[in-house]
């Protein structure tokens, strides 16, 4: 494999880092928005804006602790481990490109390869927990062999 491990859990721990930002800079305008309402909008207008922001901020609240936790998991994995089997924090060599078991994140770009990071409980991530080198799985009527695990 020409790319390492650590390449792509550093590129997933940036893009989920960015998340972790975003939503917390969005959580951070709409409790702004709240506060500044109570100074500005008066009647039955005031009413709904606040329950709108109110709703917008549990919204992103919840995302943003889900990314959070999200990035947790991405700190906890070792690229000092040696994997004989597809687990969390697993990378995995097949026939159908490479594969990250880690968070759901899609299709990442490292060093000019796609690579498909995966959380265990994605329909393919699933099938490939405790597979080992040599072994195959079906998905989508589609053969994956895997060729190596790191």
């Amino acid at each position: 494999m020409s790319i390492s491990k650590q390449q792509i859990l550093e590129t997933c721990i940036a893009i989920q880092q960015e998340k972790v930002d975003k939503l917390s800079a969005m959580v951070d305008t709409l409790n702004d928005s709240a506060i500044n309402s109570d100074k500005c909008v008066v009647g039955d207008k005031h009413h709904t804006f606040r329950a709108q922001t109110q709703n917008e901020q549990e919204l992103y609240v919840k995302q943003l602790n889900s990314a959070i936790n999200e990035f947790n998991t991405l700190r906890m994995i070792s690229t000092e481990k040696k994997f004989s089997k597809g687990e969390l924090g697993a990378m995995l060599e097949t026939s159908n490109g490479i594969y990250f078991i880690s968070i759901s994140i899609g299709v990442v770009s490292v060093e000019k390869e796609n690579v498909m990071v995966l959380s265990p409980i994605s329909p393919i991530g699933n099938l490939l927990l405790n597979k080992t080198k040599g072994e195959s799985i079906i998905f989508r009527g589609n053969k994956i062999e895997i060729f190596g695990i790191q």
